[in-house]
């Protein structure tokens, strides 16, 4: 069994080894280059991965160190007061260097009975120097010259680890930071700590009633911040879990039902981290294997949800619940109930509750009072459309109806995964399926949709090909198929007019292995397709230069087709785009690669150049590029011209030689 614990882990669920191998370099190289004391910080929220990312740094530095480089882990959770945590750090330390030199051991050591002199005089803190080196043969600020002396003229180099600050008390979190200040701040060595920063600064502000924050800016000298998870990448890892477990244990289950309850009844709200993540499902596969034929499983990991998140209401619901269902609003009890509806997992409750959420088709509902005590008795206590909303789709029969279906999944931004499920044969078990009807609407639906289709148009055409599989004649299927991307709308439709591109470059060189058995056919229909998307060429040219002001996909067809397809007209069209800037651009980011994040220039793709600048365009081009007054414009578009220029000067330079 695959149980979770709150330690560290080698998995990079949250993609940290790239952050802690940059880290551990900076470490490593600090340490080679000052022989100053230097405090580094990783702040993040309690369930960042702040634990993991330092079990990385750790493992990379490690790998990286040479003899006289060192690693001290210290844990302050196993020691309370001033002294302990003082006097037990310091001979640590010297342990863990493992130096020869016994002299550097006995400074340390010096060091540590001083600063235990000083704490029974009451001195630890800003006056132990003071007291020190009044009463004290030699001063602390002495004894620790004289080990930086030695560690620097011996090239001992040691980096510190303390983890888990912000779980201490606010008088602990204060002695660990004086602990680094003033008493162990010695030459070659770094402290890296990890914290939760909003802790540790009220911590330190509410107890001692001084600025938190201004005292960690002295301490802390160079600070790394650790995002929070992202909702996407809690939602991945979440989705990942469950399926892994799901297979691992043959559980009959499919994680899409869980679509409604995580984005619209509130489930998604209950995972802030991984911690969340780990708590959740090792309780899930703790309980759920031994009985997952016995209850639905949907129902148990709501009401486990329930149980985790919101133990209270849990009780009140195996409580009383019951009793309220025999007895109504007379049950004593119904207020609780009422609170447990309005609280925070009520949306939760309710949809396991209430009788509109019922799902006839599925047995053993915790709802069923002669199930109810299965999902209880062991004191057991998604993201995705819903099992019967997808079957309730894939059977129906009025294509309106489809459209409108569709419509709805493309505006609540459900889509991909609707398409993901469809392109999974097991998806139409059971289903009487209109397959014409599917593929008509699937194709129909996207006028209006151009900026959704750039995304889903790989998934539609996968769906595409698991329809057609399902045709007691395949090749009636993808005839079918064909004559439908070949139909011309009033309004643009993007679906037919990328899918009708798509075809035609597999009639040149086959793309998709999965149509190679239809290729023959392709290709005797390849004229149909070719006056299909001149037609949509002619239609719709306002629409693609509209579109390629921000989506070069379009632009990228449009104008690969009309150069192909049309010629004729291609260098006029070409030069009325390049009359204006934006249309410069146009071209400009189909040759040039550039950053989807920072829009920098990395490369460019020559592929369509030859076609799209034949030698009267290509010198119009080169002639307006040069135009461009680069200094005006945003800085990475004046790269990307500068870069596209070189391009073409070094090209011209190869032809002349």
């Amino acid at each position: 069994m695959d149980i979770k614990s709150d330690q560290t882990t080698t998995k990079d669920s949250l993609n940290r080894r790239q952050f802690a191998e940059e880290i551990a370099s900076n470490i490593f190289n600090y340490l080679k280059n000052n022989d100053e004391s230097l405090v580094i910080g990783i702040n993040g929220t309690w369930g960042s991965g702040k634990s993991t990312l330092l079990g990385f740094i750790k493992e990379e530095y490690t790998n990286k160190k040479e003899s006289n480089f060192k690693l001290f882990e210290f844990n302050p959770w196993m020691f309370s007061g001033k002294h302990e945590l003082h006097s037990t750090f310091l001979n640590e330390f010297s342990i863990a260097i493992g130096h020869k030199k016994q002299k550097l051991r006995n400074t340390i050591e010096k060091i540590s009975n001083g600063l235990s002199w000083a704490e029974e005089m009451g001195g630890i803190g800003k006056s132990v120097n003071r007291l020190s080196q009044t009463f004290y043969k030699v001063s602390i600020l002495d004894l620790k010259k004289e080990v930086n002396k030695i560690l620097i003229k011996e090239k001992i180099r040691t980096l510190v680890l303390i983890d888990d600050v912000d779980r201490l008390s606010p008088s602990e979190i204060l002695e660990i930071f004086q602990l680094i200040r003033l008493n162990a701040n010695f030459s070659n060595t770094i402290f890296l700590i990890c914290f939760d920063k909003a802790i540790v600064k009220n911590s330190i502000t509410n107890e001692f009633k001084i600025d938190g924050e201004k005292y960690l800016e002295k301490i802390i000298q160079v600070d790394y911040s650790l995002p929070s998870m992202l909702p996407e990448d809690i939602e991945h890892i979440f989705y990942q879990t469950l399926d892994r477990i799901v297979m691992k244990y043959s559980i009959d289950f499919q994680s899409a039902k869980l679509y409604h309850v995580w984005n619209f009844r509130g489930l998604k709200n209950h995972f802030k981290n991984i911690r969340d993540i780990n708590r959740y499902f090792n309780a899930i596969q703790f309980r759920l294997p031994s009985f997952h034929k016995n209850v639905s499983v949907l129902d148990f990991l709501i009401i486990e949800a329930i149980r985790i998140f919101d133990y209270s209401s849990y009780e009140t619901i195996r409580n009383y619940l019951k009793e309220v269902r025999q007895f109504g609003k007379n049950s004593r009890f119904s207020d609780e109930l009422n609170k447990v509806s309005e609280g925070a997992t009520g949306e939760l409750y309710r949809y396991l509750f209430e009788k509109k959420y019922l799902r006839e088709d599925e047995p053993y509902r915790i709802i069923d009072m002669e199930f109810f005590d299965r999902y209880f008795t062991l004191s057991i206590s998604k993201r995705d459309m819903k099992e019967e909303d997808l079957q309730m789709f894939l059977n129906l029969k009025d294509s309106n109806d489809r459209i409108l279906f569709l419509k709805n999944v493309i505006e609540s931004e459900k889509m991909q995964f609707l398409l993901m499920r469809l392109a999974l044969p097991s998806s139409y078990n059971g289903s009487n399926i209109d397959s014409k009807g599917l593929i008509s609407s699937l194709l129909g639906v996207w006028i209006g949709y151009e900026k959704e289709f750039l995304s889903s148009w790989r998934n539609l055409w996968n769906v595409l090909k698991i329809i057609i599989s399902r045709f007691e004649d395949k090749n009636d299927g993808f005839q079918f198929l064909l004559k439908e991307i070949s139909l011309s709308d009033m309004n643009f439709n993007p679906a037919r007019f990328v899918l009708k591109w798509f075809l035609l470059k597999n009639t040149d060189e086959v793309i998709d292995k999965d149509i190679l058995h239809f290729i023959p056919f392709l290709k005797a229909k390849k004229s149909l397709l070719e006056e299909s998307i001149k037609k949509n060429i002619g239609d719709f040219s306002g629409s693609f230069f509209y579109f390629s002001k921000t989506k070069n996909f379009y632009a990228l067809i449009f104008l690969t087709s009309r150069a192909q397809y049309l010629p004729e007209t291609y260098v006029g069209v070409i030069n009325h785009i390049l009359e204006n800037e934006n249309g410069i651009f146009i071209l400009l980011n189909i040759f040039v690669n550039r950053d989807s994040t920072t829009s920098a220039p990395f490369g460019v793709d020559p592929k369509y150049i030859s076609l799209l600048l034949p030698q009267e365009i290509k010198e119009n081009f080169h002639r307006k590029l040069k135009a461009i007054d680069s200094s005006i414009l945003p800085k990475n578009d004046g790269m990307t011209i500068q870069y596209f220029l070189e391009y073409l000067d070094q090209e011209n330079e190869k032809i002349e030689k």
